[in-house]
């Protein structure tokens, strides 16, 4: 049983691997800061929209309802995360949730986040 539960995990840990986006700035001293988005799923199979810093877990939602992230942009000292959370699309900057959408549609998601000067630009869908 043991085994079967670690390929699952494995499995599920391979899914959020394809389903990250990872960005990175450098620190003064030439070492890097790694960003990862992406979701865990916790003990009532809901999942948890998540951002790790250096490999350090960091969640922007509560496991309430399902959530993941999908993209992470750093600008200056600002961290964008652009996902959704339950049926509305979802910007973090720097851990705040932003609702993109009002929950009157069926589902919507935010997909990449870019960030230009003081522009912030978001894609995704809505239904």
């Amino acid at each position: 049983m043991k085994k079967i539960f670690r390929n699952i995990s494995l499995l599920i840990a391979i899914g959020i691997v394809t389903t990250v986006c990872i960005s990175c700035e450098k620190e003064n001293d030439d070492k890097h800061i790694v960003y990862v988005a992406g979701y865990q799923i916790n003990e009532n199979g809901v999942y948890i929209a998540m951002l790790w810093k250096n490999g350090a877990a960091q969640n922007l939602t509560d496991g309430t309802t399902n959530a993941i992230a999908f993209s992470v942009f750093v600008s200056g000292k600002d961290v964008y995360v652009a996902g959704y959370e339950g049926a509305m699309a979802k910007l973090w900057k720097n851990g705040i949730a932003q609702n993109l959408t009002d929950g009157t549609t069926c589902s919507a998601t935010a997909y990449s986040v870019y960030v230009s000067g003081k522009n912030v630009y978001v894609a995704g869908w809505t239904s």
